[in-house]
């Protein structure tokens, strides 16, 4: 099986509410797919989301690179994980959300050619539950606490709240009130997305982390004396997320004692290869791992993160497959081969459906899975894939609302 043909594709994913963190309001997600082609026939999907301030990567970088990356990539075997991603990184440094893109898709080609999931390419299916985290983002302490209360209600078993958007005092009170909502019924954590100064860090740890199971890094990245002190003032364990683009990252904040687990996000490391040897790292060097994909990525890049859990026999900080553009959150329930996922290669859903949030159903077969391509309308019925029309039938409109997919010029 070898690499034919190559395609970047864009699409402009609007929330179906505004997503706030550390100061930001993020109501439309730029994302970027890849349609991968083989000499046999079998086309493989990838995609990442665009964060200009984590990785330095636009939607318009990510095309550039998977353009520049294309021609050293035809011709190989997509299932030579390890050399493709030496020859990726040989001939371009850095730009580590297109080679995610570019490696989903040759992880989700080499499944459907072995009729394996990508669990199982990864060593194997280790667990098939694992708890899902709902966002808490919209900054009104009023709504937050409604929608912890509900997330209870649908059986989430872990919840963060978005912080660093105001005043610090403001968030130790919403953080207190959703705190107290909830009364220790699941795990809660806050993210300020380095949204804090350390005078502000503090205040905050000093006023808010004995309601929370850990604080998400809450200075900026390459402070990382910084993030020691504050975790010698929290009451709660300190989460890297920011701070961690490489294997030497977590070496050194373990190492500083500066965060007691982190977040392993693809498009900071490269990909689902490095994703994948990190939660290792972490294990050896006994940290907590949250898996997570970014904010309103569809399904195709959620069903990546959910492989990845399902590999692992533990995470201790949960998983992050948002879908905050349906509202929805997708499962984590797989069978036993790990052959059930969000995610059906050449469709992206934005939710999978199902009532409870801890281990949901993974409705939609995936990343490895060989049913035919189809989609589900909003009225619940099945739906032919080649019925929507071309422009975007690489991502569904079930939920999705999206304003453009575009094969960019």
């Amino acid at each position: 099986m070898k690499i034919i043909r190559i395609d970047p594709i864009i699409a402009d994913l609007p929330l179906l509410r505004p997503f706030k963190m550390s100061g930001v309001e993020i109501s439309v997600s730029e994302n970027v797919f890849a349609r991968i082609e083989t000499d046999t026939g079998l086309v493989g999907w990838g995609e990442a989301s665009s964060s200009p301030a984590m990785t330095g990567e636009t939607v318009e970088s990510m095309v550039a690179a998977i353009r520049y990356l294309t021609p050293f990539l035809t011709g190989r075997d997509p299932a030579d994980f390890m050399d493709n991603k030496k020859e990726m990184d040989w001939r371009l440094y850095g730009n580590a959300s297109a080679k995610t893109v570019l490696e989903i898709a040759l992880y989700d080609l080499a499944g459907k050619a072995r009729k394996m999931s990508v669990a199982e390419l990864l060593g194997g299916v280790q667990r098939a539950r694992m708890p899902v985290v709902k966002m808490l983002a919209t900054g009104d302490l009023a709504t937050d606490v409604g929608d912890a209360r509900e997330g209870a209600d649908e059986g989430y078993a872990a919840m963060k709240i978005k912080v660093g958007g105001k005043p610090v005092d403001q968030d130790i009170e919403r953080t207190n009130a959703i705190g107290d909502a909830l009364a220790g019924a699941v795990q809660l954590s806050s993210d300020t997305n380095q949204g804090w100064n350390r005078d502000e860090a503090v205040s905050f740890a000093r006023g808010a982390s004995a309601v929370l199971d850990f604080l998400e890094q809450p200075l900026h990245g390459h402070d990382v004396e910084g993030m020691a002190m504050i975790a010698g003032e929290s009451s709660c364990p300190i989460a890297a997320d920011e701070g961690l683009h490489s294997f030497d990252d977590v070496r050194r904040h373990h190492a500083m004692g500066a965060a007691q687990g982190g977040s392993v996000k693809m498009i900071k490391l490269g990909g689902v290869t490095r994703a994948h040897e990190a939660t290792k790292l972490f294990a050896e060097l006994g940290m907590n791992v949250n898996l997570a994909g970014k904010t309103a990525e569809t399904s195709v890049s959620s069903a990546a993160v959910l492989h990845l859990a399902a590999s692992r026999a533990d995470t201790g900080l949960g998983g992050q497959p948002d879908h905050p553009l349906s509202g929805h959150r997708c499962g984590s329930q797989s069978d036993r081969r790990g052959r059930r996922s969000c995610l059906d290669a050449g469709r992206a859903r934005a939710g999978c459906g199902g009532r409870r949030r801890q281990a949901g159903n993974l409705r939609a077969r995936a990343l490895g899975a060989h049913d035919p391509i189809a989609g589900q309308s909003e009225k619940g019925e099945r739906t032919s894939w080649q019925e929507y029309p071309s422009s975007i039938r690489k991502m569904p409109p079930r939920n999705c609302r999206i304003s453009s997919a575009r094969l960019p010029a």
